[in-house]
Formats: C-alpha cells, structure tokens, sequence
C-alpha cells in the first residue's frame, strides 16, 4: 500500500474516532499509520505488568498495546520477551498554540519516517515494522503536553521478541 493511500485511509479512521468523540476522553490521542491495525485489541501479554503513563513514554521503552481503551497507560513489557511496540523517537512541538490534528498527523509522520531509519537500521519502506504515534489531545495540550510519540511494531500484527533498535527488520 502507497503512503498516500495508508496516509488517506488512516485519515479516514481518524475522523471516525473524532465524529465518535473518543479523542475528547483520552490525554493522548492514538493516529495509527497501519494497515494490521496496531491501535486495536487489547495486550499481547498474559497478565498486566507495571504501567506507564503515556505521557512519559521514553525512547527504547518497549510496550504491549494499550488498544483502544486504555490511551493514557501503557502496560511496560522487557524488549528481550514478548511485546507489541517499541517507542523509537519523541519529539518536542515548539509551536505556542495546538496545531491541528492533521498538523500534528504531518508533523509524527515526518518526525517517525525520518528517525526510522537511524533507530531500526532499515528504511520505513523496507522494513518489516511499522509505526503509529501518540500526540496530544486537548486535554493533555492544556497540561503542558507537547510531546509526538512514534512507536514501531511488527507491520503483520506478530509480537515482538527483541528490541528494535539496530535490528534492521
């Protein structure tokens, strides 16, 4: 799939979840940029680890997935076992005012393509992995959040065995 139509029918997913108001309930906002869906379902896991809040994500932090329902924790999980994602780039928005959503779509685009390749060893375009990312939501903009979040994970859906970092998937 090109990255104009991935981008067009992630963009379409996004509008759904705004007309149903979910971005409003959450911190965080979740813009997957998938087509294995990496933003449903629940954990990979077995039983709940500890958690973080999304809000301190930090890169080479691996993670299971948070699905849907629960946007402003993540279950932690260690690289070398089984896990859903790992976050690989966050960046700082310097503007004053909230950038629009699909700014901010733009912007963790640009900022995860560029940074893939130097953290994973491979081109996006390449790569086994995909990426999604987490950026603020109003709520979180309004706390002092300005934080774009891009984690890789497996673009078939598997669970991860190892860190992603240099491993040229």
């Amino acid at each position: 799939m090109s990255h104009r139509s991935r981008s067009l029918t992630f963009l379409c997913i996004g509008a759904a979840l705004v007309s149903l108001g979910l971005s409003a309930c959450f911190p965080v906002s979740l813009r997957p940029r998938s087509s294995s869906g990496g933003s449903s379902g629940g954990s990979s896991g077995g039983s709940s680890g500890p958690t973080s809040s999304v809000l301190d994500l930090y890169v080479g932090q691996c993670i299971q997935n948070p699905g849907v329902d629960s946007i402003t924790d993540v279950e932690n999980a260690v690289c070398t076992t089984e896990h859903w994602g790992e976050v690989f780039h966050v960046m700082t928005i310097t503007s004053s005012q909230m950038p629009s959503e699909d700014d901010m779509d733009d912007m963790a685009w640009d900022a995860c393509v560029d940074a893939f390749d130097a953290y994973v060893g491979r081109p996006y375009d390449e790569s086994e992995l995909d990426f999604t990312w987490y950026v603020p939501s109003q709520e979180s903009w309004a706390e002092g959040d300005r934080a774009i979040q891009c984690i890789a994970f497996d673009r078939d859906g598997d669970s991860l065995y190892q860190p992603v970092r240099n491993s040229g998937l």
